[in-house]
C-alpha cells in the first residue's frame, strides 16, 4: 500500500509518499517512495501483551534534501520518531 502525506508550516507545503508493507499482526514498514528526503525508513513493530492488547514501538529515520525544509519541519518529525 502506498500512502500520501501533505505537510505544512510557516507558508511551506510538501506533500511526502510512502510505500508501506504490513507483516500481519507484527509490523508495518514505511519507505520513502517521493517527497522531500534523502531518505526516509521507519515503521511500527506490535508486541503481543495479551490476546486484546499490544504494545506499540514506532521508529523513523529521515534526512532532509534540504536545509530550510529541514529547519521548517525536522523538529516535528524528530519528536513524532520518540
Amino acid at each position: 500500500m502506498t500512502a500520501a502525506v501533505d505537510v505544512s508550516k510557516a507558508g511551506i507545503s510538501k506533500t511526502f509518499t510512502t510505500r508501506n508493507t504490513l507483516t500481519s499482526n507484527q509490523s508495518i514498514l514505511m519507505s520513502l517512495v517521493d517527497g522531500p528526503f534523502k531518505k526516509l525508513i521507519g515503521g511500527w513493530k506490535f508486541i503481543p501483551l495479551s490476546p486484546e492488547a499490544c504494545k506499540i514501538e514506532f521508529h523513523l529515520d529521515f534526512e532532509f534534501t534540504n536545509k530550510l525544509i529541514e529547519m521548517a519541519f525536522g523538529r516535528n518529525l524528530q519528536r513524532a520518531g520518540r
